[in-house]
């Protein structure tokens, strides 16, 4: 199989659709993209020939290029159309609490590349993020943050938005502080229960033995408890069918 000649102008990349896409360098020193994609290679190699006739001629000017859709496509904006799309590993669209979540890591931790355009966040802008990410010492959230812009631009790249995902940062997605949790005994918990508002005693002990969450706990029904064993010692199921995003909470429990 004969090897194909490389261009003397410009650049031709084949995207995952199948389609392809032309870019070259501008007079500038700018790349430049054509602002849709090619069926045929053939077509992409036309369409760069017609560009560097105009550059050759005298009659290519920056201002007349026509920008490329994926140009003018902010991070910030792409970001919330993927939390809208994203589905789970069964197939289901995310919960709003996961959603709520993922939104807040966008408007704290990922702020500065909010009003960039996606096609222009580079390697190096993401390695200098996450290094002054970890600086802080919180390095669960930044590792959170990193997997969701990464994700993101999974996701530009898949959508033949962006060529290639700018984030390669070894191990961040995994990163972690390190601190280990510790769960409290059966007594730690029962002593609380004793010491807390009897009116939230219930919600203690649901929480500490059933595993849920604040969210979850506070919309439960008396229905959504199903007596399993009668006789000595009790024991219930808890269908859990409700929750309630709870982002700060300033109530009195004592």
């Amino acid at each position: 199989m004969a090897k194909r000649k490389r261009r003397s102008f410009g650049a031709v990349r084949k995207l995952p659709s199948g389609r392809f896409q032309a870019s070259y360098i501008s007079p500038e020193g700018l790349r430049q993209s054509a602002a849709g994609t090619f069926a045929t290679r053939t077509d992409a190699d036309g369409y760069l020939n017609s560009v560097r006739y105009e550059i050759d001629k005298g009659l290519w000017a920056l201002e007349q290029k026509n920008e490329s859709a994926q140009e003018r496509i902010l991070f910030g904006d792409f970001a919330l159309s993927h939390i809208a799309k994203q589905t789970t590993s069964r197939g289901a669209l995310l919960k709003p609490s996961t959603k709520s979540h993922y939104k807040k890591l966008l408007r704290v931790n990922l702020k500065d590349f909010l009003e960039i355009p996606i096609w222009d966040i580079t390697k190096p802008m993401v390695d200098e993020w996450y290094l002054i990410a970890i600086s802080e010492g919180r390095f669960s959230t930044a590792s959170k943050a990193y997997k969701l812009l990464s994700g993101v631009c999974k996701r530009a790249v898949l959508d033949d938005v962006i060529i290639k995902n700018p984030c390669a940062v070894r191990g961040a997605q995994s990163a972690s502080t390190g601190k280990k949790i510790v769960c409290p005994t059966p007594e730690q918990v029962n002593l609380l229960a004793r010491q807390i508002a009897p009116k939230y005693r219930m919600m203690v002990l649901v929480s500490a033995y059933a595993g849920l969450r604040f969210g979850e706990v506070t919309q439960l029904r008396v229905k959504d408890f199903h007596l399993l064993k009668r006789g000595g010692p009790r024991s219930y199921s808890i269908r859990v069918e409700r929750a309630v995003i709870c982002p700060t909470f300033s109530g009195q429990f004592l």
